[in-house]
């Protein structure tokens, strides 16, 4: 399995090695302790930055939720600065006793439309007057150009969206405060239709919290590393996409595929926690759409979640959908919770027959 470089270009899965020559040039000088190399402007919200740690940078967001634009560093040649380099920490946190908090952050596009890069450390943390921090909170990143989680990359957070589909900001404040629609890829910046979203082999999400949830979105998805979440996960390929979640269970609706025919790999250990009781629900989504071309998914690695306390408990489920959408348990016709006898059908327009999708389960374990 190929891994994705700094660089905008692709490796095709399966592609030989190569080489890559890289002029080196010279950076310019680091802001004094930051963690991010980039600039931050306050979009939304009552938020500040602390740097007074080198190498470590504490947002604090004082509102329900924020949306913070960052202005990538970059060297002489106008390529982006790693956005957290390996050994640096970002630690996202409400004010104390605020009880929550959802942080947007919109990675602007480089001079040379670079990828952004994370190697190093990223926490969301609730405060309490009493110094009983929790990991909590909502943090999501978006970048149209795409983003590489290295393989070096740990995120402990409480739940985290990656995409390189725009967010509408009005539906990401409902969709975190009140369980509503996130609009992805509506708003004011073209989806690129080759961005993508790459978990390297190495890299650790971590989403522990109770009812916690983990979103992959854009055309092209491919989850390399680990993921451990006390909740559900989406694996989302589309270039504009709907999704609620409530209680674990997640509603996505692809009002436009992509273009890419293999929207998504899964070839890591995804998974978490058990369900605790029946409404505990631990679900894994991996959906996509075609626009026009046949689309292929492609699974091997791990899928699942750890043994069931008891009998009587569903352990969780993995719903894998190629071009129909999914509410909750329910895909077309059928639904997930009527187990081994299960069945999805609905009848084509033969005069419109949908493009061809397949899921292929390579060296599976679930």
């Amino acid at each position: 399995m190929a891994t994705l470089t700094k660089n905008r270009s692709r490796l095709l899965l399966g592609c030989g090695p190569m080489a890559l020559a890289v002029a080196l040039t010279l950076a310019p000088e680091r802001a004094r302790a930051q963690a991010f190399e980039a600039t931050p402007s306050v979009v939304e919200g009552g938020v500040n930055f602390d740097r007074m740690i080198s190498g470590e940078e504490t947002v604090t967001v004082s509102t329900p939720t924020a949306v913070i634009d960052w202005t990538p560093n970059e060297d002489a040649a106008g390529n982006a600065l790693t956005f957290l380099a390996d050994g640096n920490t970002a630690i996202f946190q409400d004010e104390l006793d605020q009880g929550g908090v959802a942080v947007l952050n919109r990675s602007l596009p480089s001079t040379n439309g670079n990828v952004v890069v994370f190697d190093g450390a990223v926490v969301s943390q609730l405060r309490s007057s009493t110094g009983a921090n929790v990991t909590g909170g909502t943090v999501a990143f978006y970048s149209p150009t795409g983003i590489l989680v290295g393989g070096t990359a740990t995120f402990d957070v409480g739940s985290l969206i990656l995409t390189s589909l725009d967010p509408d900001l009005a539906s990401f404040e409902d969709f975190a405060l009140t369980n509503g629609t996130l609009q992805l890829g509506g708003g004011n910046t073209t989806t690129n239709p080759t961005s993508s979203v790459v978990i390297n082999p190495g890299a650790q999400i971590n989403a522990l919290s109770e009812g916690s949830y983990f979103i992959a979105a854009a055309p092209e998805v491919q989850m390399l590393g680990q993921s451990r979440v006390n909740g559900s996960q989406a694996f989302i390929g589309a270039s504009t996409a709907n999704l609620r979640v409530s209680t674990g269970l997640f509603d996505i609706e692809i009002t436009l595929g992509t273009d890419n025919t293999t929207p998504i790999v899964i070839n890591g250990d995804v998974g978490g926690p058990a369900s605790t009781d029946a409404s505990d629900n631990h679900i894994i989504y991996a959906v996509a759409k075609a626009i026009n071309d046949p689309i292929s998914m492609i699974f091997s690695g791990n899928l699942g979640f750890e043994p069931a306390a008891s009998a009587g408990i569903v352990n969780g489920e993995i719903i894998l959908s190629a071009n129909y959408d999914v509410n909750g348990r329910t895909v077309q016709d059928g639904t997930s919770a009527d187990g081994i006898n299960a069945t999805f059908s609905q009848p084509e327009d033969s005069g419109n027959p949908p493009p061809a999708g397949g899921v292929f389960l390579e060296d599976f374990n679930a």
